[in-house]
């Protein structure tokens, strides 16, 4: 039952309204009698919900905002790979079994023919490209390998040989995701 009064909702047994406490029954009976209202018809007036409409719009545009600016920064591309690259480190020797480093170092003797990079990519969505750049610090010049695609979590490794032993110098490696620059690791040759 609805106070005619202030509308609150009372149960059917209450005499007096809680909202205002005014009498229900003869309020009630009056009322019905004078508009030809029954008891059903009479309604409490429901508040319009506008805090959570205006609250809707500002998420949304801050989500719109956040994802303008991850375009604009990224070169016009937004992107959202969740892939990630876990525990890379330089190697001498890697088991080809499990990708991983057998032997871990990130200092090279001149003679040495092959050198790896070795890490964990996680959390990969279907196709994501994974590749690496190596550069001869003093001079600049570079070397890409070719890129992997990936479609599950692995552990993956990139080598660059040379036959004849490398040049003493600084060096590094650049791995990249969805041509995107991940981590850098720095190497030397003796």
């Amino acid at each position: 039952m609805f106070c005619a009064k202030c509308g609150t909702e009372n149960a059917e047994e209450d005499l007096y309204c809680k909202g205002c406490g005014a009498p229900l029954k003869v309020e009630q009976a009056k009322v019905n009698e004078s508009q030809g209202l029954e008891e059903s018809a009479v309604k409490p007036a429901k508040k319009p919900r506008r805090k959570g409409c205006l609250i809707t719009v500002i998420v949304v545009a801050v989500i719109l905002l956040a994802l303008i600016i991850i375009a604009v920064t990224n070169g016009g591309e937004a992107s959202f790979s969740t892939a990630n690259i876990k525990d890379a480190v330089m190697a001498l020797e890697v088991d080809p079994a499990t990708q991983e480093a057998s032997v871990e170092q990130d200092v090279f003797t001149q003679d040495t023919n092959i050198i790896y990079v070795t890490f964990y990519v996680k959390n990969v969505p279907s196709d994501t490209k994974v590749s690496s750049l190596w550069t001869y610090i003093p001079s600049g010049e570079s070397m890409a390998v070719d890129p992997l695609y990936l479609d599950q979590d692995a552990q993956v490794q990139f080598s660059i040989e040379m036959p004849n032993g490398f040049i003493p110098g600084d060096y590094q490696v650049e791995l990249f995701l969805d041509d995107k620059l991940e981590e850098t690791l720095p190497f030397t040759v003796e």
